[in-house]
């Protein structure tokens, strides 16, 4: 059982995927380009409203569908209240069903009947959920993130057909919080601690529920993740300076492949001297797609520009030299055959969504986008 990751921190560093929301334009248009067979289509949140309680935040989305050129649909109105907080969604791996976790439970909208109805109510707070390989079955990580003295977790699979709900693990934390990122089908569940901006790797063989870390000096950092499958840890061995990133004032350049278990390191990957982005590892996890480009060395003028960006994949875990790849959008789509390919626009600070290589949707901000997908 696999969940595609999870585990990234920044936009760029699309290995993982925990899915936001942000707001999409009134009059966002579709690109008259799309196929007459295949119809694009948006699922986003809208926030409608806002209350501050004892210093957080309450928001209430709106959540809708847009397909092809149509006007948006509502689909679900004022969700989210005090004591609810839409945290974040996922779309049944078969694009049937629209999960939504409120923290305090976990809902379903079926967009078939369109029925919502709650099935799952955490011992404590649902923290993060990821899919058995087949759909069937949830992985629910159940903690309160941010607590003062409250780090027992519990560990619990969901029959989704059933709505049977079993208590795999429980235990403390001692004052970590950790979050879901892939459930592979060797009975390992890797996870990851987060530490503010940066975060650390962790794994849990189900076998004996024991949380544990790989044996890697300095684990923590900006940029670990995971890949697609979960068969490498991810970690930056060489940076560039970049004076336009604003957070870092650098970026990754090379990346180290490691075993999230026994910590072996398996190899590596990247373009020297230039930033590089991972966009994409294949299905079985055996190539990766990159995004490169020169990082800005002069003036800060220059960081509103879009740099030159040129694409390359590699074959995995060598180290051999990655081949360059023009027709990126081909391959990207050829392993994510029914996902959006997001892609910033400088021109006009929004991002574009390419489906089947064809661009389908301009937003100004994709932060609240669900799910972009054909139907």
């Amino acid at each position: 059982m696999f969940k595609k990751s999870l585990f990234v921190l920044l936009a760029s560093f699309l290995l993982f995927s925990v899915i936001a929301c942000a707001p999409v334009e009134e009059g966002t248009e579709l690109v008259d380009t799309v196929s007459d067979e295949k119809v694009p289509v948006v699922i986003y949140a809208e926030e409608v409203d806002s209350v501050d309680v004892d210093g957080r935040n309450w928001p209430t989305v709106n959540i809708f569908k847009k397909t092809g050129n149509n006007l948006p649909e509502l689909l679900l109105e004022n969700v989210g209240k005090v004591g609810e907080y839409p945290n974040s969604y996922m779309l049944y791996p078969d694009k049937s069903k629209l999960l939504i976790n409120l923290e305090s439970k976990l809902q379903v909208y079926d967009f078939a009947d369109r029925s919502l109805k709650d099935i799952f109510i955490p011992k404590k707070q649902v923290e993060s959920f990821i899919f058995s390989e087949d759909g069937d079955e949830l992985l629910i990580w159940d903690q309160i993130y941010a607590s003062n003295d409250d780090f027992g977790y519990f560990l619990d699979k969901l029959n989704l057909d059933t709505g049977e709900v079993e208590t795999l693990v429980s235990g403390d934390t001692d004052g970590k919080y950790m979050f879901l990122s892939n459930w592979r089908d060797d009975g390992v569940v890797l996870l990851y601690q987060a530490l503010g901006e940066a975060s650390a790797p962790w794994y849990m063989n189900l076998a004996d529920g024991e949380l544990m870390q790989p044996p890697i000096e300095d684990l923590a950092g900006l940029m670990n993740g995971y890949s697609r499958n979960g068969t490498y840890l991810i970690r930056v061995d060489e940076w560039v300076d970049d004076i336009c990133n604003d957070f870092m004032g650098r970026a990754p350049s090379i990346y180290g492949l490691y075993n999230p278990v026994s910590g072996e390191r398996m190899g590596g990957f990247g373009v020297e001297g230039r930033a590089s982005h991972v966009v994409s590892f294949s299905p079985d996890d055996d190539q990766v797609l990159l995004k490169t480009f020169d990082p800005w060395a002069g003036d800060y003028t220059h960081c509103a520009e879009m740099p030159e960006e040129v694409y390359y994949f590699a074959d995995l875990p060598t180290y051999e030299a990655p081949e360059l790849m023009e027709d990126y959008m081909g391959l990207y789509n050829e392993w994510n055959s029914d996902e959006g390919f997001r892609k910033m626009n400088y021109d006009t600070g929004g991002v574009t969504i390419s489906l089947d290589g064809e661009e389908v949707f301009h937003f100004n901000n994709y932060e609240r986008v669900i799910d972009v997908y054909f139907e």
